[in-house]
């Protein structure tokens, strides 16, 4: 199903899809999506992920907190610890404590982002514990 959303007010000129179907690209310019073909100049292409809860023994999913459903409380926790330092992570400790929630982030590696360039994991880890985020590495959450 491709669903068209709103023009944006900051791209005018822009036209956005988005799928939840697969997708190939099927030339220069142009993209197949369930056999209807797009053409487009530019194509960004965006896979997404899910959240993953660790296995961590009386771990309530249900009561869990993830990327899918943080923003929907009715109103901010004071504070908020946030398990893995992957690209998810690292944005919702961003977002949280750019709105004032006192926010921790705990990673098992040695570093932020640990699939990314290292000199820029570094850069955005000063930038984080500059404006306030707590960050653990080597940590591991067991119960």
């Amino acid at each position: 199903m491709i669903r068209r959303p709103p023009r944006s007010t900051l791209f005018p000129y822009t036209t956005l899809f988005r799928s939840e179907a697969r997708a190939r690209f099927a030339g220069a310019h142009r993209i197949e999506v369930n056999g209807r073909k797009i053409t487009a100049k530019y194509a960004l292409v965006c896979t997404g992920s899910r959240p993953a809860l660790p296995n961590i023994p009386g771990l309530d999913p249900a009561a869990c907190l993830t990327s899918e459903n943080l923003f929907e409380l009715d109103r901010a926790p004071a504070s908020l610890a946030i398990i893995g330092a992957g690209p998810i992570g690292v944005e919702m400790a961003q977002a949280m404590n750019r709105l004032g929630v006192e926010t921790t982030l705990l990673e098992f590696a040695d570093e932020i982002l640990p699939r990314e360039e290292p000199r820029l994991a570094r850069l955005l880890a000063d930038r984080l514990t500059e404006e306030g985020v707590r960050i653990h590495v080597g940590t591991a959450v067991d119960h």
